[in-house]
C-alpha cells in the first residue's frame, strides 16, 4: 500500500546493511503536516527510520530510532566517511615468513583456539509442553456434563402411581 502522505526527509544516514546513503524520516510526520492530525496508531509516532534505495525501508522500532539519532546528519550536510577496520595496505605473504623457525626445544601442543561469538549467548528456556490437548479435553468434558444436565432437566418427572395397598387405605 502506497503511503498517502510521504514523510519529509529529515536527514541522511549510512545504511547499516549495505553502507549506502539513506534518507531519514519520522513516522507520521507527513499526515500530521497534510491533515493536521496524527496517525491512528500512535505507538510508533515520532520514531525515526531510514529509507535505503538499495535495501528498502528499515524496521520501525526503538533500536532503529536510537541508531538513526546517533548517526544522522542533517539534510544538506555531507555524510562523514565510513570508518572501516580494514587495513590500508594490502596483505602480502612471503613463503619464507610462513615457515616456522627450527628450535631445539620440544614442540608444545597448544590448546585449540575457540572462536568467540560476537554477542553473549542467551540460554534458551526449555520448551514448554503443549497443553492445548488438556484444555480441549477439559472443555469437551464440561460440554458433556452441561448436555447431560440439560437432558435431565428436560425429561418429565415420573409420577408415583399409588399401589393397590395405598389406594385401599385412602378410599376406605
Amino acid at each position: 500500500m502506497a503511503n498517502k502522505y510521504p514523510n519529509p526527509v529529515r536527514g541522511r544516514v549510512h545504511c547499516p546493511v549495505c553502507n549506502t546513503s539513506s534518507t531519514v524520516h519520522v513516522v507520521g510526520e507527513g499526515r500530521l503536516i497534510a491533515e493536521g492530525e496524527p496517525i491512528k496508531n500512535g505507538r510508533n509516532l515520532g520514531l525515526y527510520y531510514y529509507k535505503c534505495d538499495e535495501c528498502g525501508n528499515s524496521a520501525i522500532s526503538r533500536r532503529v530510532d536510537e541508531f538513526v539519532r546517533q548517526n544522522m546528519v542533517v539534510e544538506g550536510e555531507p555524510l562523514p566517511a565510513l570508518q572501516t577496520n580494514a587495513p590500508t595496505e594490502p596483505l602480502t605473504a612471503n613463503p619464507a615468513d610462513l615457515e616456522p623457525e627450527p628450535t631445539d626445544a620440544p614442540a608444545e601442543v597448544a590448546p585449540p583456539v575457540v572462536a568467540e561469538m560476537e554477542g553473549p549467548t542467551v540460554p534458551q528456556a526449555p520448551a514448554k509442553p503443549d497443553k492445548h490437548w488438556l484444555k480441549a479435553l477439559l472443555a469437551a468434558l464440561a460440554v458433556a456434563a452441561l448436555l447431560l444436565y440439560a437432558v435431565r432437566q428436560l425429561q418429565p418427572k415420573a409420577a408415583t402411581e399409588p399401589t393397590d395397598n395405598q389406594g385401599m387405605l385412602s378410599n376406605g
